[in-house]
């Protein structure tokens, strides 16, 4: 029928999104609902990679799938794929945070602070590149 067809702005289908777009996006939420960060480490340290995590991918990745039409296959393999790649991208923030920390003490939010910028911007980078296969 031609309603499927009905293209809503993206501003409007990011606020009211058809209940294929709520699958998408609950599918994108429940995906990233299973990554888990070693609870052992600093909770200032935890804090920041998890609002990382959130607002550079989470978010956009699932304001993207909102905006999908509900005949759109969203790519489960391609979230999945950046899932694993967000751990390899923490571990390097820990390491940088951590033992890695050249110019202060090891475990400072100077450090955290010192490894936050590379840390996002690899975030960036990979929101890229899943926006690219997010559909398949």
């Amino acid at each position: 029928s031609s309603k499927h067809n009905f293209h809503c702005p993206s501003f409007v289908c990011q606020t009211e999104p058809g209940m294929a777009a709520h699958s998408h996006i609950r599918k994108v939420q429940q995906l990233f609902r299973s990554i888990e960060l070693d609870d052992s480490k600093k909770s200032f340290y935890l804090t920041a990679a998890k609002y990382g995590i959130q607002t550079q991918l989470r978010e956009p990745l699932v304001r993207l799938a909102g905006g999908f039409a509900p005949s759109t296959k969203l790519s489960e393999a391609c979230v999945k794929n950046a899932i694993a790649r967000i751990y390899e991208i923490e571990g390097e923030f820990y390491a940088k945070f951590s033992y890695a920390c050249e110019n202060h003490d090891p475990y400072s939010v100077e450090c955290l602070e010192e490894a936050q910028d590379d840390y996002l911007t690899k975030l960036v980078e990979l929101f890229k590149e899943t926006k690219k296969c997010l559909r398949e």
